[in-house]
């Protein structure tokens, strides 16, 4: 039985994936399917799928552009979630922040560089008009870090999505003075291009599992339920979800424009330095 390694954050995106592990699904066609939750985002995946650590990975997209742009030896599959993330802009509750007036030069945490939240923290700054440097930046690895890192005033913003921080607004660490979406579909299904050279049927029995998996919760009524129960979530959040939530069950055709808007994008706000053609993101 094949083994393929695939990573992805512990958030609700997942479920599809979680719930297809957990049926067996993957074990009936012949594949071992090891999921492994990466609480530090992006940043780690790349870095994991890089080193072999994982096989595949459910990345968000801008991340996966700039490590692709820059060489990093990985491909697009497909998407996997088209509608666009939201990311919540946070700072301690207590904080005196109040304002986007209040934020310039203070301490942005990032879970590591090329992560989303670093990332976004670029775009935000370029929409507010001001301008920030390495030393703003504050590494913390996952969401709890950024919660010891506001607790120990190390630092003072952080970008993540908004329904994952909810319970930390609520129960009064975090204070969301804001909120920023993502310009193009959030996440997609990423592959080591070592392991695709010898594993292209399993890559595309996964791809097979995983749409089948996501048209059955795209179906179900008690999704919002589901996710509310899974993921301690209240059930007004996740009715919102539910509403805002697209999952991908095309492929990646088309996609061109989205490709070269987000690497403009990124060369805009000065952490690219150069651009690719669009074809030269995907696997097939």
């Amino acid at each position: 039985m094949k083994t393929i390694k695939l990573g992805g954050v512990p958030e609700y995106f997942n479920l599809p994936i979680y719930s297809a592990v957990e049926k067996g699904i993957f074990s009936e066609l012949g594949m071992d399917v090891v999921w492994q939750d990466i609480k530090e985002g992006t940043g780690a995946m790349v870095k994991y799928l890089e080193d072999g650590t994982l096989d595949m990975a459910i990345v968000l997209t801008e991340g996966t552009v700039k490590s692709i742009v820059e060489g990093v030896n990985i491909s697009i599959v497909k998407p996997y979630v088209e509608s666009p993330l939201v990311w919540g802009v946070h700072v301690p509750a207590h904080s005196a922040i109040k304002s986007f007036a209040d934020l310039t030069d203070k301490k942005i945490a990032i879970s590591r560089k090329n992560s989303g939240s670093h990332l976004m923290a670029f775009l935000l700054s370029e929409q507010l008009g001001w301008k920030i440097a390495d030393e703003n930046f504050v590494i913390v690895n996952n969401l709890d870090g950024a919660r010891a890192s506001f607790e120990s005033q190390e630092s003072n913003i952080f970008l993540w999505e908004k329904f994952t921080t909810h319970p930390y607004v609520n129960n009064g660490e975090f204070r969301r003075i804001a909120e920023i979406p993502t310009p193009w579909p959030c996440f997609m299904l990423v592959v080591n291009n070592d392991f695709a050279d010898k594993n292209r049927t399993e890559i595309q029995k996964v791809v097979s599992v995983i749409g089948e998996s996501v048209a059955q919760f795209q179906q179900n009524e008690n999704l919002s339920t589901i996710i509310a129960q899974r993921f301690g979530l209240e059930k007004d959040k996740t009715d919102q979800i539910v509403k805002e939530l697209r999952w991908a069950s095309n492929e990646l055709t088309g996609h061109d424009e989205m490709l070269d808007q987000v690497q403009q994008t990124l060369l805009k706000l000065g952490v690219l330095n150069t651009t690719i053609n669009p074809s030269d993101f995907v696997l097939y």
